[in-house]
């Protein structure tokens, strides 16, 4: 992902995924809401660069904290770190596929949320947990045809 067209689609892609973070808790399955600019931010990053990855990450966050009105500093941190980690996920040398990115955005999505626990204030451990598993699930299973479709305009660059 290079040049002005990398940066456009990147960033009407996290436009709108934070667009659909402001009403997230609408589209929930089983009471699992998804972190849609998270999903975006580690699927995108599977094409780019490991410091591309952490700057969709930080974005990522940060437009989640805009929108609706958490801590900018933890979730821009933490997404900034799950960013980095799927863009650096490529260094395994597996091939990549839907399935692939699926698994690397859940695993994202469980460290970023996993961090969030261990910064103040203190959440409830176990009924995090829950909602982490089910946001990680959901971001997964987006995370599917949002590769698709990304693999078709888009090629992951050299590490």
């Amino acid at each position: 992902m290079k040049g002005w067209g990398g940066f456009l689609t990147a960033a009407a892609l996290l436009a709108v995924a934070a667009a659909l973070q402001g009403v997230a808790t609408r589209l929930a399955v089983l009471g699992a809401s998804a972190d849609y600019p998270l999903t975006v931010a580690c699927t995108l990053a599977l094409f780019g660069r490991p410091a591309g990855g952490a700057v969709l990450g930080f974005a990522a966050g940060f437009l989640h904290g805009c929108v609706v009105g958490a801590n900018l500093g933890y979730l821009a941190f933490s997404r900034t770190l799950a960013g980095y980690a799927s863009s650096a996920s490529r260094s395994l040398e597996v091939r990549l596929s839907p399935l692939v990115a699926a698994l690397t955005v859940a695993v994202c999505t469980i460290g970023a949320e996993a961090l969030e626990l261990l910064l103040p204030p203190a959440k409830p451990l176990l009924g995090s947990l829950g909602d982490t598993i089910g946001t990680a699930t959901y971001n997964g299973v987006l995370a599917i045809p949002l590769y698709a479709l990304l693999s078709r305009f888009l090629r992951p660059a050299r590490p």
